[in-house]
Formats: C-alpha cells, structure tokens, sequence
C-alpha cells in the first residue's frame, strides 16, 4: 500500500542551510533504493517534508527522522493512503522558502517566523504543498514559490 507521509519539524540549533547540499546527497540514494519520493522544504527554523512509498518504508525512513538530532518537534501532519505519488519523479526534491513567503501562502506572514511551524495543520501545509507545484511559480523551467525560493533535484 502506497501512503503519503506530512511531517513539520524544527530545525535543530545546531544544524545550518549550508548542510542540506550533502544531506541531499546522502538521502537521494537511500530513498531511491527504497523507492520513496517526496520533497523537502527549508523554511529558515523549520522542515516541512513530504515522503510518499510504500507503507513500511515511509514508517522506518520517518522513524529514523523523528531521532534525528538535526530535527526537533517533529511533528506528524497527516499519513494517508495514496493512489498514486504527487512527487513521482523525485527520490527527493528540495526548496528553501522565505519563511514570511510561505506564511503568506498560508494566509498569516508570522507564523513561520514565530516558530510555530510545528502547529501547521494539514490544510496550511498542503497550501504550501500545492503553491510550490503551481504552474503559476513556473519560470525559465525551473518551479519556484516565489523570488527567493530556491529548488534543487
């Protein structure tokens, strides 16, 4: 059974954006090797993640992010079964998302600046969700959120 897993968490203190680059790297192949896909949103202070695969390797892959020491107050948003994958061509896609952009999105400007990223219910994590893979952020190729979000494969 395929499912779909949305999680929000902290970024831990010690963990900095200029990491990501090799985190990619590292789970890119395990995630393939699994056959997970999804993507990862970088919000300044928070993970917003998408894993979508099979049922036991979302479980263990997000079992393992929830006592990883780069996140804290991981956070469950929603885990359902899926039909088919909303991300089936990336073993995991990335944006960094101007945190006052995304809180536009969702209708209030400070709610990822205030740290509350952790309380995103599943309605304002699947705006952003959904903003993110909008044609209308399309440009030169290349998906955008907005201005300053930037996506990597």
């Amino acid at each position: 059974m395929l499912i779909q897993l949305i999680y929000a968490s902290q970024v831990s203190s010690d963990f900095s954006e200029h990491e990501i680059p090799e985190l990619l790297k590292t789970i890119r192949p395990a995630n393939a090797k699994l056959q997970i896909t999804g993507t990862l949103f970088y919000l300044g202070t928070a993970f917003l993640q998408v894993l979508e695969g099979e049922a036991h390797s979302v479980d263990g892959i997000y079992a393992r992010i929830a006592a990883d020491k780069r996140h804290t107050q991981v956070m469950t948003i929603s885990r359902d079964p899926i039909e088919e994958r909303s991300f089936p061509n990336w073993t995991m896609d990335f944006a960094t998302i101007d945190p006052v952009e995304a809180g536009e999105i969702i209708g209030d400007p400070g709610f990822f600046t205030d740290g509350a990223s952790v309380q995103l219910d599943s309605h304002r994590a699947n705006r952003v969700i959904a903003a993110f893979r909008s044609p209308k952020w399309k440009q030169s190729g290349a998906s955008l959120l907005a201005p300053t979000a930037r996506r990597r494969q």
